[in-house]
């Protein structure tokens, strides 16, 4: 799975991603369902990954076979710890940051205008992060 990262928050992503303490400010779990099959996962800190402008996480063989499947993905930021424990400056928005988030091939490239209209989204709004 890929979160593509908003410019003014990928700094603050960086340090994380530097210290390696992923699951100090993120946690989560899902699944994938396909019929019969189903896999459960919890991520850990080996599952994150960042390359700039991606927050990339490792859901396992996502590969199910035989049809169509349905993926669940829960994912809670702590952003506010982080911005507190880097001494990072985040700016303001009136509105909120949005994160876009696929299921990808991790060996594909991510072009997010080809993903276009099939990301999922979420937006964070400013008051949920503490400044320090």
């Amino acid at each position: 799975m890929v979160i593509r990262v908003p410019e003014p928050l990928r700094g603050l992503f960086k340090k994380i991603s530097e210290s390696g303490h992923w699951t100090k400010y993120f946690n989560g779990n899902g699944s994938i369902n396909n019929g019969p099959l189903d896999m459960l996962w919890t991520y850990k800190n080996e599952d994150f990954s960042y390359d700039g402008t991606n927050l990339i996480l490792n859901v396992g063989d996502a590969s199910l076979e035989y049809g169509s499947k349905t993926t669940t993905a829960f994912l809670n930021f702590n952003l506010g710890q982080a911005v507190t424990d880097f001494d990072e400056e985040i700016p303001e928005t009136t509105d909120y940051y949005l994160f876009k988030m696929a299921l990808v091939d991790p060996e594909s490239p991510i072009d997010w205008n080809l993903i276009g209209d099939y990301a999922g989204s979420a937006g964070l709004g400013t008051n949920h992060i503490m400044y320090p």
